[in-house]
């Protein structure tokens, strides 16, 4: 079997017209709608977000019109699909003049376009006198499809106080003017062409359609509310395309994507998404038979239904360069809005402005558009190959994109946060420039720290500032006016600390000078005090030195006296021996003599020693071995050979003067 062709599946964008062969499941709600159209003429195609709805009526309703299953008079139709975004006459004209309405009539030149805008602009029934000067053949019909009706509405509420509201108001009118109901019993018209309208539009926009006059009547009698599909219709819708090229899904695969639809019923795009992604993935598998598996739908890179969307536009976005992804969130947050009621949209807008957001040429935001709008992807419209200029209209494929892709929510809120931010500062711009109003007073402490950091970090500019109410040469004065004063303000706070702050530092200085003159005086004192006890204790040492030097001196006098008295007393004790020498020699002498008991010598001996006595020497029994006396006792030992000792007293005067001759 040969390789299937392209991806049958469209992805996030919804399905066209030459794609009805793959749009499987709504058969009876097709029904229903040429039913309706056919006794109204005018219809409004209404429901949530994610329904279905325009592929309902671009690959349902239309084929089946051309086709010829809508019962009226008419062989041939010509079909005109436009969306409001923020110019809907020149969107209409437009639409009117591409082939498949009535461009072979009119052209497709400037001057066509000139001259069908102003016939759509002479009054209500502008659209019908367009069709009519048309010539077109005969039995041929006018469907206008006027998709995304919604954008209508913020397009007035931008244009409030200028001449795009009246184009709003007036362009109501006429798609209500020109398909009116047809009249009870009124006759045929007379065989021209006739217009028919088709309007889809999210549910939760019903209420304002309060703000045209006779719309939500029109809408009340012709409204068909896109039902959800069942589970039937559901299974035909994932199996019918992959039949249709060659293919199949593995049963257990189709039951898990029932399973998920379940729990989110209206998000068929995301579906469609999930199965062109498995489907592209397993193409470029070589040895693949064709058939989807469960496996395909769990790989990491698909991560089931919820996080499919989410995951492959992270994965284009992370191929990209790092300033062309700063490029694609200023892209992408061009594109998106956030309403009222956190109701998010989308915001059709030229390359070109864009550009001009980035501050960047067109042609640097192509290869970012290019990465977002392959056809295995359709995150963006047009699709390829439509070349991209500087006027075309660049739009997110599904608002499924701005709910379930992470990063861009996340962008989304940014936006809106720095839109309100804007309108604040805006808001406060002018009540302060209006001399009437009393004046506003500049932003200071919190609103203006928020409002600095939100200018340097968006870096906005006049071209982004005018889709939240221009004025923005007056928002920055005004907000650099705040910031200079507050600068001022806090120059003079910080001279008023400095001076305070040095007055401090004075008065502490000069308590610190007292506190240091005082220590500096006690320490003084103190000084003073120990000089003088210094004195005193200089004083006492010198007294102590002179008594010490004084007391050296009586020293030296005493040890000099004492030398003296000892050299006189050693002289004296030398003396004293030298006689006690002389006398005991003396005796010795006597002894001798006394031993030899010569009469002669004793008298000799009594006559030296000057006794007046004489010495009974002779009491010893043998000879006198030794003599010794005491001149101070004037007594005389002696000691014989008999071993007997003999004291005797003497009266010796030559004794008594050598023992008091001692000092």
């Amino acid at each position: 079997m040969s390789a299937p062709p392209a991806s049958p599946y469209p992805g996030l964008r919804p399905f066209t017209s030459e794609e009805a062969d793959r749009f499987f499941g709504r058969g009876q709600q097709v029904e229903e709608l040429l039913a309706k159209l056919e006794e109204r003429r005018f219809m409004a195609v209404v429901g949530v977000s994610g329904c279905g709805k325009s592929s309902l009526v671009r690959a349902g309703l239309v084929p089946a019109i051309e086709q010829g299953f809508l019962s009226s008079d008419a062989r041939h139709w010509r079909i005109a699909q436009m969306r409001p975004s923020g110019d809907p006459y020149g969107r209409l004209g437009a639409a009117l003049l591409t082939a498949q309405a009535l461009g072979p009539e009119r052209g497709d030149d400037a001057r066509a376009a000139a001259l069908l805008d102003a016939i759509l602009r002479r009054g209500s029934l502008g659209l019908a006198q367009a069709v009519a000067a048309s010539g077109l053949p005969p039995g041929t019909n006018l469907l206008l499809l006027v998709d995304q009706f919604e954008e209508l509405f913020r397009f007035r509420t931008e244009s409030a106080g200028t001449a795009g509201a009246n184009d709003a108001d007036a362009f109501v009118r006429l798609l209500l003017d020109s398909a009116p109901p047809p009249r009870p019993g009124a006759a045929p018209t007379d065989a021209g062409a006739q217009v028919y309208v088709v309007l889809t539009m999210r549910s939760d926009f019903l209420g304002d359609c309060a703000l045209f006059t006779g719309l939500p009547e029109a809408i009340n009698d012709s409204q068909f509310l896109t039902p959800r599909l069942t589970r039937e219709q559901y299974r035909e819708a994932i199996e019918g395309p992959a039949r249709l090229c060659g293919g199949a899904l593995d049963p257990a695969l189709v039951a898990a994507l029932l399973n998920d639809m379940r729990a989110d019923p209206d998000q068929i795009p995301v579906l469609q998404h999930a199965l062109m992604r498995m489907w592209t993935r397993a193409a470029e598998r070589p040895d693949w038979d064709h058939r989807l598996t469960l496996a395909d739908y769990q790989a990491p890179e698909i991560g089931g239904l919820k996080a499919a969307l989410s995951n492959h536009c992270d994965q284009v976005l992370a191929g990209l360069e790092a300033p062309q992804q700063a490029l694609a969130q200023v892209l992408f947050r061009a594109l998106s809005e956030r309403g009222g009621g956190r109701r998010d949209t989308r915001r059709p807008t030229t390359l070109g402005r864009i550009g001009d957001l980035a501050g960047v040429d067109p042609a640097a935001i192509e290869p970012v558009v290019e990465a977002f709008r392959h056809p295995d992807r359709s995150f963006l419209t047009p699709p390829p190959p439509e070349a991209l200029k500087p006027g075309t209209v660049l739009d997110i494929s599904h608002e499924s994109l701005i709910a379930h892709w992470e990063t861009l929510e996340r962008w989304v809120r940014a936006e809106a946060d720095s839109a309100d931010l804007y309108r604040r500062l805006l808001d406060a711009a002018r009540r302060r420039a209006d001399p009437t109003g009393g004046g506003a007073a500049l932003w200071r402490a919190e609103d203006l720290k928020a409002a600095v950091a939100w200018r340097d970090q968006e870096q906005p500019n006049a071209i982004w500032a005018e889709r939240y109410g221009g004025g923005f040469a007056l928002a920055v004065a005004f907000l650099d006016d705040s910031r200079a004063e507050e600068e001022q303000e806090a120059t003079l706070k910080r001279r008023q600390q400095l001076e305070l702050e040095a007055a401090r530092v004075r008065a502490g200085s000069a308590r610190m000078l007292r506190r240091w003159l005082s220590i500096a005086l006690a320490l003084l004192m103190i000084a003073m005090a120990a000089a003088g006890f210094g004195y005193i204790q200089w004083q006492h040492a010198q007294t102590q030195a002179i008594n010490a030097e004084k007391a050296r001196g009586d020293a030296l006098n005493e040890a000099k006296v004492a030398n003296d008295w000892r050299s006189k007393y050693l002289s004296a004790e030398a003396d004293r021996l030298q006689e006690q020498q002389s006398s005991l020699s003396l005796l010795l002498g006597i002894e001798a003599l006394h031993r030899s008991a010569d009469p002669s010598v004793q008298s000799a001996l009594i006559k030296v020693l000057g006794a007046t006595q004489s010495l009974p020497l002779a009491h010893h029994a043998g000879a006198v071995r030794a003599l010794a006396f005491d001149p101070r006792g004037a007594r005389l030992a002696s000691a014989g050979t008999d071993g007997a000792v003999r004291i005797l007293g003497v009266q010796c005067p030559r004794v008594r003067a050598a023992g008091t001759a001692r000092p």
